[in-house]
């Protein structure tokens, strides 16, 4: 067994208004491999997704079931990108990265090293005194990413943090993903209602359901023996003929 992450019959429920029990995730069961550099979670709007993707982090401890990373419990909080990603505004990208420094109280010359390293990787050289309050959110993403990996952790998730971008930025931040994730071997979970994003990016997909989230399909993405239509095609009719949800909740 070669298994990455290991999410375990996670159940997660509310207590509506009225008293009633409302049931979010129902023993909502996958894992992903070492191989899986990318993997996402496609399914509907307002179907859980961020819930799961907080419950993984450990953002969210209220629930049944466990999270095994490599084996083992997760000792510590996985980092998280949320939908709209988060930068202090009266901060400039130096700064917003070093608050991460400043938190594991790393400083001196293995700091401005180690920030010099991330502000190339995530592409935001020559931006290092702008300030995010007036910039893009591929702009502000790249600043999150940067200080997500300098807490050094093995997998990154992120919640379809791509949905308000163009296609251009999208296509660049997919690329710069996947190019991180080869040279530093860090793993990442994208939680997704995008079904060509969700292609375009990933090694694998987990399709889910809604009402209550739960996984009905495990996709490999292999796109040396599968064009990218044939398969974008494979999860769309996998979707209508199982009538699993409405697929005007999904961006096709």
């Amino acid at each position: 067994m070669n298994d990455f992450l290991e999410v375990r019959d996670i159940t997660k429920s509310y207590i509506g208004e009225a008293g009633s029990k409302l049931l979010v995730l129902d023993k909502v069961s996958f894992s992903t491999r070492e191989e899986d550099y990318i993997t996402s979670i496609l399914a509907p709007a307002s179907s859980g997704k961020t819930t799961l993707l907080k419950i993984i982090s450990g953002l969210d401890y209220q629930h049944e079931g466990g999270i095994l990373l490599k084996g083992n419990k997760v000792a510590n909080k996985i980092p998280f990108i949320p939908e709209r990603p988060s930068s202090f505004p009266w901060l400039d990208v130096e700064g917003n990265i070093n608050l991460v420094f400043k938190m594991m109280e790393e400083s001196g010359n293995v700091a401005r090293y180690k920030m010099r390293e991330l502000i190339d990787m995530t592409g935001l050289t020559g931006y290092e005194n702008h300030f995010p309050s007036n910039k893009s959110q591929g702009f502000r993403f790249r600043i999150s990413l940067a200080r997500t990996i300098a807490v050094s952790s093995a997998i990154i998730l992120l919640d379809d943090s791509f949905k308000a971008m163009d296609n251009e930025t999208k296509d660049e931040l997919f690329q710069l993903l996947k190019n991180i994730s080869v040279e530093r071997k860090i793993r990442f979970l994208i939680a997704s209602s995008n079904i060509p994003d969700a292609f375009t990016v990933s090694d694998r997909i987990f399709l889910m359901r809604k009402n209550p989230v739960s996984i009905v399909s495990d996709i490999n993405i292999d796109k040396n023996n599968k064009g990218p239509e044939q398969i974008k095609n494979q999860i769309t009719a996998f979707i209508k003929e199982e009538n699993i949800i409405n697929m005007a909740n999904f961006s096709i």
